[in-house]
C-alpha cells in the first residue's frame, strides 16, 4: 500500500518520553521512543505498529466480509466509523460492498481478546454488549463493545477505556491525570473547569493535583478526537491556505455561512488574514489538487 509520494524512512531516537508528533493514521502521540516511519520530508508519520497493518483483514466487527484500508484524501474530509460512531480523518478499514467503516483505533480494539487496565485489579476481557450496560468511567447506558470484569460486574466501553492516563491541556499548566474513584483525598465537591458543572464523584475525571482543578473527560474534545490538525487546505475563493485548528480563534466568523463559531469548534483559518471556515463549509470548497 502506498502510503506517501516520498520515501519513508526507518526511524531511531534516544529512550525519552517526549511527543515526536501525532501519528497521520492513529491520530495518537508519537514519543521520541516509539518505534516509527518518518516522511524525508519531515510532515508525515506512523507509528510501526500502524505500519504493519495488513492490507486486508478480517474483525468481529464485520466477520462477514474481509477489510480493506483507506484513507481520507481531503484535508477538510472525514468519515464515520460503524464501531465507535465518531467522525475523523485517520486511518480506516471499509467493506465497499456493505460500505462499513470502521476506524484503526477500534480494529485494534476488536482484535484485543483482554486488557488490563489502572482502573481495575482484574484483566478485562472483551465484551460485546446487545442489552444496554453502564460504563464504570462514564455513567453512560452504552450497547457497543468494550472491556469487562464478570466478577466484578466492572464494565468500560471502547472510548473509556482507551482514554489516555494524562494529557496537556491549556486550562491548566501542569499535566493532568485520569483519576478514578472513590477520592478519599478530596473531602469537597469536584467542579468542571471547563463547564463549570459539579462533577459525579463516582466517574472518571482528569485532574490536577498542582492546581487542584477537575475536568470531565469529554469536556477536553481533544482526547476524544480522529483527527489531526495542522494540515493545510486550499480552497477556490481564497488565496492563501487554510490551516485544520482545533478550536477558532475568539470571534471568528464563517466566511461560507456567516455564523459564530460555537466553543470549542473546530476552524479551517487562514494564517495570513481573518478569513477562517466552518468544517462543513470547508468540506464544499476544498481544492483538491491546487
Amino acid at each position: 500500500m502506498m502510503l506517501t509520494k516520498h520515501e519513508i524512512n526507518s526511524a531511531t531516537a534516544d529512550q525519552e518520553e517526549a511527543i515526536l508528533s501525532i501519528c497521520d493514521w492513529c491520530i495518537e502521540p508519537i514519543l521520541l521512543s516509539d518505534p516509527h516511519y518518518a516522511c524525508a520530508e519531515g510532515d508525515y508519520f506512523l507509528h510501526k505498529t500502524c505500519y504493519q497493518f495488513p492490507d486486508e483483514l478480517q474483525t468481529p466487527k464485520h466477520p462477514e466480509h474481509l477489510l480493506t484500508p483507506m484513507t481520507v484524501l481531503a484535508v477538510a474530509g472525514n468519515f464515520r466509523c460503524h464501531a465507535c460512531l465518531k467522525e475523523g480523518s485517520c486511518l480506516y478499514y471499509e467493506c465497499k460492498s456493505c460500505k462499513f467503516y470502521i476506524c484503526i483505533k477500534c480494529v485494534s480494539a476488536s482484535l484485543t481478546s483482554a486488557v488490563l487496565h489502572n482502573s481495575h485489579k482484574h484483566l478485562l476481557t472483551q465484551v460485546e454488549n446487545t442489552n444496554r450496560i453502564t460504563c464504570n468511567a462514564c455513567g453512560v447506558d452504552r450497547g457497543s463493545f468494550g472491556f469487562g470484569c464478570e466478577d466484578c460486574h466492572f464494565y468500560l466501553d471502547y472510548e473509556c477505556a482507551l482514554m489516555p492516563p494524562t494529557t496537556k491541556q491549556k486550562w491548566d499548566e501542569h499535566m493532568l491525570v485520569l483519576s478514578y474513584p472513590p477520592f478519599v483525598e478530596h473531602p469537597d465537591e469536584f467542579c468542571c473547569v471547563i463547564c463549570d458543572l459539579q462533577m459525579n464523584p463516582n466517574e472518571w475525571m482528569y485532574h490536577c493535583h498542582e492546581c487542584d482543578q477537575s475536568f470531565h473527560p469529554w469536556c477536553i474534545p481533544q482526547i476524544h478526537q480522529n483527527t489531526k490538525f495542522g494540515r493545510a487546505m486550499y480552497v477556490d475563493e481564497h488565496s492563501h491556505p487554510l490551516t485544520h485548528i482545533p478550536e477558532a480563534y475568539d470571534d471568528a466568523i464563517c466566511h461560507g455561512c456567516d455564523n459564530n463559531f460555537d466553543d470549542g469548534e473546530e476552524a479551517f483559518q487562514c494564517t495570513e488574514c481573518s478569513y477562517c471556515l466552518r468544517a462543513d463549509c470547508a468540506c464544499k470548497r476544498e481544492v483538491l489538487d491546487p
